[in-house]
């Protein structure tokens, strides 16, 4: 790996050079025209490239997300805007992508410039699928299941709802999402309702009370 270490061209920038090496980040320092000045060693060791392959790159040969109009774009907003954030997709030299997080700031100093800072998301991106996907699983159990569920917030505001319990109180789906357990319960107050809410731990509870429905009629329930 000693080869995509930077190359230092001189005394003067050996120290910046070794502090930019220690970033745990890749950071790229590229030019308003869109080419790569200078890279740290991890930034070279993500993308399987040596320092001297990526400074022969523009940014767009590296980050498929965007092309040079669209870099033009960033530079012109980073000249109001000191830092923006977007998520790219990197190439590697090996040819396989990586989502990441890319975080620009403007730079004026002989000349100006753009450095980025990218942090791979790929982990990210695989929990927030893995979490779309639990979702969806879990609410397909939810619709199918033939006992009303009702999910509510802390104040007893609707977050979710299926159909059964919707069906059990003569009202939509929709309809209820505007709702809280105070519109429909019959037999307790709303301080003893606040209360059950303040003292409910992951034990739950289970009791019967009574429901009122669309229609005005009231109906028995076990919670």
């Amino acid at each position: 790996m000693n080869d995509m270490h930077l190359a230092h061209p001189g005394p003067r920038n050996r120290v910046f050079h070794e502090l930019l090496d220690q970033l745990p980040d890749p950071m790229i320092l590229i030019d308003t025209e869109g080419r790569i000045v200078d890279v740290n060693w991890a930034c070279c060791h993500e993308l399987g490239y040596t320092r001297h392959e990526l400074v022969a790159l523009r940014v767009y040969d590296v980050d498929l997300a965007i092309n040079a109009e669209l870099f033009a774009a960033a530079v012109d907003h980073l000249r109001e805007t000191p830092t923006l954030v977007w998520e790219g997709l990197h190439r590697c030299k090996n040819g396989s992508t990586m989502p990441v997080e890319v975080k620009l700031r403007y730079m004026r100093l002989q000349q100006d410039y753009v450095i980025g800072i990218a942090r791979n998301i790929s982990e990210r991106r695989r929990l927030e699928r893995s979490l779309r996907e639990e979702t969806h699983r879990r609410q397909i159990l939810v619709d199918q299941s033939r006992d009303g569920i009702v999910v509510m917030e802390e104040d007893g505001k609707v977050y979710e709802v299926n159909r059964a319990f919707a069906d059990m109180l003569g009202y939509t789906q929709d309809e209820l999402m505007k709702m809280s357990v105070r519109d429909w319960e019959h037999n307790f107050p709303q301080a003893t309702v606040d209360d059950m809410f303040r003292t409910l731990d992951e034990r739950g509870r289970q009791f019967e009370t009574r429901h009122t429905r669309k229609d005005g009629s009231v109906i028995d329930v076990e919670l």
